[in-house]
């Protein structure tokens, strides 16, 4: 993963985005959730999946972005460590947290 998805251009004069609730997030435990409104289960499911196409590639550029500032700052609180074991340090602390990093991640230099 060398560049996250870039995200959607929508300043065309045609584009209304339509604030919809269901994202919810618990920062003190780090855990969220998606409830999806009934406008748009009730969506065409062509039109569902273009709306869901959109968010999962927005998402996965913040979760991207995320993944290289979470090195990053671990690499900065172990400026000790080669980057070989910061990296190991980056997996280990993802793996007891829960999260899944992709095969392809490859860690940015701290900056």
């Amino acid at each position: 993963m060398s560049a996250p998805p870039a995200p959607r251009d929508i300043s065309e004069p045609d584009s209304f985005q339509l604030p919809l609730l269901g994202l919810y997030a618990d920062l003190e435990m780090g855990c969220g959730s998606v409830h999806l409104a009934d406008e748009l289960l009730r969506c065409s499911p062509a039109v569902q999946l273009e709306i869901l196409s959109d968010w999962q590639r927005d998402l996965s550029g913040h979760r991207w972005r995320a993944l290289h500032a979470l090195h990053a700052e671990l690499a900065r609180a172990h400026p000790e460590l080669p980057p070989a074991q910061q990296t190991a340090l980056f997996h280990s602390t993802c793996r007891s947290l829960g999260i899944e990093v992709p095969a392809d991640f490859t860690p940015t230099a701290p900056g």
